[in-house]
């Protein structure tokens, strides 16, 4: 999208077209959708489609940014309720395990590895947010909410090694599902930082 389309995202034509991309997305993957399929849902033209978006890569990596943003919001908000460090992952991990249970096992897959241009995407795009999430976590460790003995690098490390694991073929033997991996490998990962006696 350029600058003088984001000034049309109000519209009523753009706000079904990503509605109906997302829905479909959600349930099918990227792969299997096509874009007369998305247009014909929405009953929007193609010539609209392609007012906003060049490609069907495009408004999903759109969509992809709509998501992100939208979590981590959530997570700010979370973080910043004056409750302990231990009710904020149990929300953290209620918040992330109903998002993965928005996704299809197919859009997962893709997200992660299958389509490597929404890989690539995704990744970037963590790559941003797990630098406030590790600046949410130094306030909790200041707090004494997150080991002290843990350093913010390891923390880093960590989070995009999980990204990394979701694509480990090792791994996918094990969890053929990909939304059961992200499960587990997120709940490794929130219940293995909480500190002791929190």
């Amino acid at each position: 999208m350029n600058k003088q389309q984001f000034s049309e995202i109000e519209s009523p034509k753009f706000q079904q077209l990503v509605s109906t991309a997302n829905d479909l997305f959600m349930r099918h993957g990227i792969r299997r959708v096509t874009i007369e399929e998305i247009c014909n849902t929405a009953r929007v033209s193609k010539m609209t489609f392609y007012k906003f978006f060049q490609n069907k890569n495009d408004l999903a990596k759109y969509l992809l940014r709509i998501q992100m943003d939208e979590g981590e919001a959530l997570f700010e908000e979370i973080m910043g309720k004056n409750i302990p460090f231990r009710k904020k992952t149990d929300e953290l991990l209620k918040l992330k395990m109903e998002k993965l249970n928005e996704m299809s096992p197919e859009y997962l897959n893709e997200i992660l590895g299958a389509v490597p241009e929404m890989k690539d995407y995704y990744i970037k795009q963590a790559h941003e947010t797990q630098k406030r999430i590790l600046e949410a976590y130094i306030r909790a460790q200041e707090k004494g909410e997150i080991r002290k003995d843990l350093s913010p690098e390891f923390h880093i490390f960590m989070l995009n090694h999980i990204l990394e694991l979701l694509d480990d073929d090792r791994l996918k033997k094990i969890f053929q599902d990909p939304i059961a991996l992200s499960r587990e490998l997120i709940q490794f990962y929130f219940f293995g930082i909480t500190a002791r006696g929190k």
